[in-house]
């Protein structure tokens, strides 16, 4: 059969399963097709991949097993099926709807968040497999990679040469250090983790090479999606206070001792001791506690708040601030009976761990059931909340 532009769009309009309406035609060809529809009052857009039986029975049990994958740069996928446009069998994935496409610039920070997210797919024995330009897109300002073609037990040594082939490709097909140094690698056979590793470097630290220019996009994206450490180290802060080479010394307490030895030299008008420069005269403000850990819970004005878990590889994708707004029924006892998220939507990774969090929330008993909006602002270092009772 040939699939054509006008083949394709004779199908704006049509509703597939019963919930998915093809809006606006996007891309097709011989290959397939998508187009813009929604997805429970989100935007999304759908795929279509024709095929024979044999073939889109097998590209759905490749999706089904990529299912279990999460990951802050892999698309998120919302639905998988398949139909037929006249006689032509297709396999179906309904997918988030990117912001843009990037093949015609290829950014820096793109490559960054593309290595990332390879090595977590090698990791656990999946492959892309189509690996370009055309597949990594901008969805709410963070860089993704498309998860339609995920393959378990692909090949990642190819995943790996086009790696070096987009590298050479934003580069201008003149890489400099590391970049030339991962195009030859990535052609002779690296893996993605030693990538990441070139890109990093052994002997620059974070802070250098961000004042590097050039080199300090990629490594804030790819710290962006390195796995956080199982164990988070002290913020600098706190470790300078405990290694304070010159430790606060308290001053000299108004005791009995050093008043009785004045009174001895001068009974009538004992004189103050001349305060030395070098030391305090008040007491020291003691050093503030670390931050309590983003799932930590406090009790505030007869409420307690739990925090959402946000790992530290995570909160690294964020630009600026994501809000999650969740209102929440709460029973007379003063728990959380039902949680929906409110205006306006974020990702689907945030936004469930924030429900977690809010399903946790405890407020005052009362004689009657009440609602409240938790509002969750979510940055790289930070998470802020505010609660009102909604009228």
């Amino acid at each position: 059969m040939h699939f054509d532009q006008e083949f394709w769009q004779r199908w704006e309009g049509q509703t597939i399963d019963g919930k998915f309406v093809l809006d606006r035609l996007t891309a097709c060809g011989g290959a397939g097709a998508s187009y813009e529809t929604s997805y429970r009052g989100r935007t999304a857009l759908i795929r279509f991949f024709p095929g024979t039986i044999e073939e889109v029975a097998g590209r759905r049990k490749s999706w089904r097993e990529a299912a279990g994958l999460s990951h802050p740069a892999l698309v998120e996928v919302y639905s998988r099926g398949e139909t037929t446009f006249d006689e032509a069998l297709c396999a179906y994935i309904v997918m988030e709807r990117p912001d843009r496409n990037t093949e015609a610039n290829l950014a820096r920070e793109a490559l960054a968040a593309l290595i990332g997210v390879i090595r977590y797919l090698h990791e656990r024995s999946f492959a892309h497999g189509e690996l370009n330009a055309g597949e990594l897109l901008t969805y709410g300002g963070q860089w993704k990679l498309s998860s339609h073609t995920l393959t378990p037990g692909g090949g990642t040594t190819a995943d790996c040469a086009a790696i070096g082939e987009l590298v050479k490709q934003s580069m201008n097909g003149n890489p400099t250090p590391p970049f030339a140094q991962i195009v030859k690698g990535a052609a002779a056979g690296w893996t993605a983790a030693r990538i990441e590793a070139c890109l990093l470097g052994k002997q620059a630290t974070p802070r250098k090479l961000w004042a590097g220019g050039v080199a300090a996009v990629v490594l804030a994206g790819v710290f962006a999606f390195r796995p956080a450490p199982t164990t988070e180290p002290p913020p600098p802060v706190v470790a300078e206070l405990k290694t304070e080479p010159f430790p606060v010394q308290k001053p000299a307490p108004a005791s009995p001792p050093p008043a009785t030895t004045a009174a001895k030299r001068a009974p009538a008008k004992p004189k103050p001791a001349k305060p030395e420069p070098a030391k305090p005269t008040a007491t020291p403000t003691p050093p503030k506690p670390a931050e309590s850990t983003p799932t930590a819970s406090a009790n505030i004005d007869g409420v307690t708040r739990v925090m959402p878990d946000i790992p530290s590889s995570a909160r690294r994708t964020i630009r600026g601030r994501v809000r999650v707004n969740v209102r929440v029924q709460v029973d007379p006892d003063g728990r959380v009976a039902q949680a929906t998220i409110a205006p306006p939507r974020a990702s689907a990774y945030f936004t469930s761990r924030v429900l977690t969090a809010a399903r946790g929330w405890k407020f005052p008993a009362a004689d009657a059931p009440s609602e409240w909006m938790l509002r969750f602002e979510l940055l790289r270092g930070d998470t802020r909340v505010s609660a009102a009772k909604a009228q």
